[in-house]
Order: C-alpha cells, then sequence, then structure tokens
C-alpha cells in the first residue's frame, strides 16, 4: 500500500468551497461576471451612487455591493423579482422551495400567466423558469409569452436561501459612516435606504404629421418656376 506524507495527504483531501456572498440569484445572458477583473480597473476610486440601465444578473453589482444604488431593466417581470428579493425574500423562499423539479411542473407553471399571480408568486415563476430552463434563457414570443423549452438538469439549485437573503441584504443598503447625518452624535440614526429598482420605460415613437397638401397659390408658383426653366433662349 502506498503511503503518502501528510503534506501530500492534506492537498489531496477534498475542501469545502467557500463562497463570496452574494451571487447572481438569475442565470442571465450576457453576464458580467467573467468579466469583473477587467471592470474594476475601469471603475472610479470613490462613487456616490451606483448605477445600472441594464442589471440583467446583476453580477457587477453584487460583487461592488455600493451602498447607493439604481437598477433598472426594460424586462418587467426582471425588475418585480429584484424587488421581491428585497422586499419579501422568506416569502419568496417559502415558494420556491414547494415547486418541485420535473418537466411537468415547468410547463405548467410556464403556461399561467404572470399577470395572474402575485408579486411573490411571479418573482418564484421566474426564478424557477430560469433555473430550470434551457441554458437560463429568457425568451418571449411575439405575444409575449415565455417559451424556453425544459433544460436537461440532473440537480438544479432552485432555492439557494442563503444567497437569497444575503443579495436581500446588498439590496438593501444603508447609508454609510460619511453621511452628514452620522457626524452629529445627537443627531437619530440613518433610516435605511433601499436600493431604487425601477423598469425601464419605453420610448415613445415620434408622430409623424402628414404631409400639408399645397395650396393653389403654391401650384401657380411653382408651375411658374417650371415654365420659365424650360423657355428657350429664343423665347426669352
Amino acid at each position: 500500500m502506498l503511503k503518502l506524507s501528510p503534506e501530500v495527504a492534506d492537498d489531496l483531501r477534498p475542501r469545502r468551497v467557500i463562497r463570496s456572498l452574494p451571487l447572481p440569484f438569475l442565470k442571465w445572458v450576457g453576464g458580467k461576471r467573467q468579466l469583473i477583473p477587467s471592470l474594476e480597473r475601469m471603475l472610479p476610486r470613490r462613487m456616490n451612487r451606483y448605477f445600472e440601465p441594464f442589471v440583467g444578473g446583476g453580477a457587477l453589482f453584487f460583487h461592488l455591493k455600493p451602498v447607493k444604488a439604481a437598477l433598472f431593466d426594460i424586462n418587467r417581470e426582471l425588475i418585480d423579482t429584484y424587488r421581491s428579493v428585497r422586499d419579501v425574500v422568506d416569502g419568496l423562499i417559502g415558494e420556491l422551495r414547494s415547486m418541485p423539479h420535473s418537466e411537468e411542473h415547468f410547463y405548467a407553471l410556464r403556461n399561467v400567466r404572470p399577470d395572474d399571480l402575485s408579486v411573490v408568486q411571479r418573482a418564484a415563476r421566474m426564478i424557477y423558469l430560469n433555473r430550470t430552463g434551457f441554458n437560463g434563457l429568457y425568451r418571449v414570443n411575439r405575444e409575449g409569452r415565455f417559451n424556453v423549452p425544459f433544460g436537461r438538469y440532473a440537480n438544479p439549485t432552485i432555492c439557494d436561501p442563503e444567497n437569497l437573503r444575503a443579495c436581500s441584504a446588498s439590496l438593501k443598503a444603508r447609508r454609510s459612516s460619511h453621511d452628514p447625518s452620522m457626524r452629529s452624535r445627537r443627531s437619530p440614526p440613518p433610516a435605511t435606504s433601499s436600493t431604487l429598482i425601477r423598469p425601464t420605460s419605453r420610448p415613445r415613437p415620434r408622430r409623424r404629421s402628414p404631409p400639408t397638401p399645397p395650396t393653389a397659390s403654391a401650384w401657380r408658383i411653382k408651375s411658374a418656376s417650371r415654365t420659365c426653366s424650360g423657355a428657350s433662349p429664343s423665347a426669352a
């Protein structure tokens, strides 16, 4: 039997991977998680507020954990999910724990219209379909119905209570110690300032007014100019 030295045996012993929470609770196409080292080199040393116009999975936001932030996205279901994680994370965890991982349940939940659900149920539906759907895609048809097929995963992580609570804490950012209201000992402690989460408004198309038909005088001037330009030198 081969005997290993204590140092080698210690290196071969399986270790528990320590996660740096919070992590994005959604899989999102175009996520910035792999680009964080490059993005950090481009960030300013100081920032008053963090703005994210296309939050998606929020990889950079959860990595930085800014004190003041404003998150936006044109996907209203995504915004409702972020708000539920921020405000009612325990209720959301309860909904996710009750959902089984099965193809039948996936398609039954996919066929439910989000408008027929409560905000918490809508968020749980969003996370469940994202974690169990094909490649974590978010795709809708022309009618706005989610149409991603079932993903073939052996044991996907549908509910991660530890990470969801960490994400909720990051979305409930507090005022930092450099806030003016905290400099005086007599002033009351500052209130909690939650992260602003709003849907991006779609730009309204500009209405083009129909062209104004030319008046009779305009026609006479136009026809007269054509006659003058087409006249021969002898006629002049």
